[in-house]
């Protein structure tokens, strides 16, 4: 089954190996040495939350429900 067709995948992974800065943006930015870019794009699938998490993060989830 292709990974995008799961139903139980939020997120369809673009890239396994996670970007890191080249030499030329190192020599740069010293403080890039150690950056690592994981990206991953957000799919339809609906995750079911626990109730106890639901409880919790309540005014979380009032907020991402009106962002819609």
């Amino acid at each position: 089954m292709p990974y995008n067709e799961n139903k139980f995948h939020l997120f369809k992974l673009l890239s396994k190996k996670a970007l890191i800065p080249s030499k030329d943006e190192i020599s740069k930015n010293k403080n890039s040495r150690s950056a690592k870019l994981r990206y991953a794009i957000r799919n339809d699938n609906s995750f079911i939350y626990p109730k106890e998490l639901k409880n919790k993060f309540k005014n979380y989830f009032d907020l991402e429900e009106t962002n819609l």
